[in-house]
């Protein structure tokens, strides 16, 4: 499922009930859930995640995104480190 602007309309209260029961539905179900966002939903959105992807729009006079930033989470952070050599392998800019 692709959600586009998670909330970003919403108060915070609204916007963290909503975040936790697409994490709850999408664990129920066995769904992958994408949804963009503002900066300012980030945070509340890093609260229920699995993994996120940021790109960052530098100006309008620049043709393509800056470099993606990508973050994986995990309960004990264990997973993470031990794919993070991986992840990075091959990649200058990492």
């Amino acid at each position: 499922m692709i959600l586009d602007e998670l909330g970003n309309s919403l108060g915070e209260v609204n916007r963290k009930d909503l975040l936790a029961a697409l994490h709850d539905v999408a664990r129920r179900q066995h769904l992958t859930i994408l949804g963009t966002c503002q900066d300012s939903v980030l945070v509340d959105a890093a609260a229920v995640r699995d993994e996120l992807l940021w790109f960052v729009y530098a100006s309008s006079s620049d043709a393509y995104n800056q470099p993606t930033r990508t973050w994986g989470h995990d309960a004990d952070g264990r997973r993470v480190e031990l794919t993070a050599d991986w992840i990075t392998a091959g990649r200058s800019h990492a």
